[in-house]
């Protein structure tokens, strides 16, 4: 379905009933990024009592561009009109991966008094890529690929992923290039120049939060890294952080049980104790 604001319309989905989650992904990717990681764990028996909301941001998935989101404010706005028209007043969960993770830490800076939870997956943290501390890039686990290395997507995978194997080979097809393929390059690139990171710092915070948090970083992430995340954790009081080894910027992609297992944990203590 859409939501529409001004000219903007903006597709998103949403599945089950109950405590409003809020999907943010990252950038040029879509909402299959976000379904692919959480879904199997969401749609877990432990896990039942969550409406989970899955939207495409603007120039990305079925969401198209339009040419007044020029930077994270104004995209920063657009997002809290959708929780009011959408989500409303209730207490409601974030959770944000890569740059859905910085655009994440903008809405509860807004909206702190009505989020009960948020969950980051491989969190942009420094907008600005040059001064980003990260790891190099390190292949930990390869499996004999070369079926696949003709495949059109083959060489993006196989310089971003950290395991490579058959099965993360066809989620990243299905969950990451899915939303590559289709999104808007040329919009994407002008936001990227002129408007990426938020005018302030958005992690200059007067009250700390203490909802439940959870950080996923992974070791060999060397498009955000991890080391970086740790200078914000002194913001989210009730937090944990997991550095998961063997893992790249689609850790819940080259970690699936742990970040499964652990994402699981999350939802089922906010279920008992938060969000009522």
């Amino acid at each position: 379905m859409y939501w529409c604001y001004e000219d903007l319309q903006m597709y998103y989905e949403t599945v089950g009933e109950g405590v409003p989650v809020l999907m943010l992904h990252g950038y040029y990717v879509d909402h299959h990024i976000m379904t692919g990681c959480l879904e199997p764990v969401l749609e877990q028996a432990e896990c039942a009592g969550y409406k989970r909301i899955y939207l495409d941001l603007p120039g990305m998935g079925k969401t198209k561009s339009v040419f007044w989101i020029k930077n994270a404010d104004i995209l920063s706005e657009v997002l809290v009109h959708f929780i009011h028209e959408v989500i409303g007043e209730q207490p409601f969960i974030l959770a944000g991966e890569s740059y859905g993770g910085y655009l994440a830490r903008g809405i509860i800076k807004a909206c702190s008094a009505q989020i009960c939870g948020s969950l980051f997956i491989c969190p942009c943290i420094i907008p600005d890529y040059e001064k980003r501390d990260l790891p190099k890039f390190q292949v930990m686990e390869r499996a004999d690929m070369q079926e696949y290395a003709p495949e059109k997507d083959y060489s993006d995978y196989a310089e971003s992923m950290v395991v490579q194997t058959p099965k993360t080979w066809q989620r990243y097809e299905t969950e990451v290039m899915a939303g590559v393929n289709v999104a808007d390059s040329m919009f994407l690139q002008e936001y990227q120049r002129n408007g990426y990171a938020f005018s302030g710092d958005v992690d200059q915070v007067e009250e700390t939060y203490h909802f439940p948090t959870v950080f996923f970083a992974g070791r060999q992430d060397d498009c955000v890294g991890f080391k970086d995340a740790c200078g914000i954790l002194r913001n989210y009081e009730n937090s944990s952080f997991l550095v998961l080894n063997a893992a790249g910027h689609n850790l819940q992609i080259d970690q699936e049980e742990i970040f499964q297992d652990y994402a699981k944990r999350f939802f089922i203590k906010i279920k008992s104790s938060v969000c009522k």
